[in-house]
């Protein structure tokens, strides 16, 4: 994701929607209600395209015995809190 670590820990409350959630060396780990997701952070990164240079952090997510629907659903409603404007 294009954005600095610090900025994520910022958006990810809102992003959760209110589900119980911990976080604990990277991993946050959420509660939904058929089961717990984990997010997984990478380290910071940068990339670099001639003289720009964008943060980027990996995030993995797992959601084990969570069936797909529900998981598809979580993500689109997370994933509308850390689009970025553009165009």
């Amino acid at each position: 994701m294009g954005y600095q670590q610090a900025e994520f820990m910022r958006t990810l409350p809102a992003a959760l929607h209110g589900y119980p959630h911990t976080i604990e060396d990277g991993l946050i780990r959420v509660q939904l209600p058929s089961g717990e997701l984990h997010i997984t952070l990478g380290e910071q990164q940068q990339r670099r395209i001639a003289l720009l240079s964008l943060p980027w952090l990996p995030v993995t997510f797992d959601y084990g015995a969570i069936p797909e629907p529900e998981f598809r659903t979580f993500l689109q409603q997370f994933d509308l809190y850390f689009r970025k404007g553009g165009g």
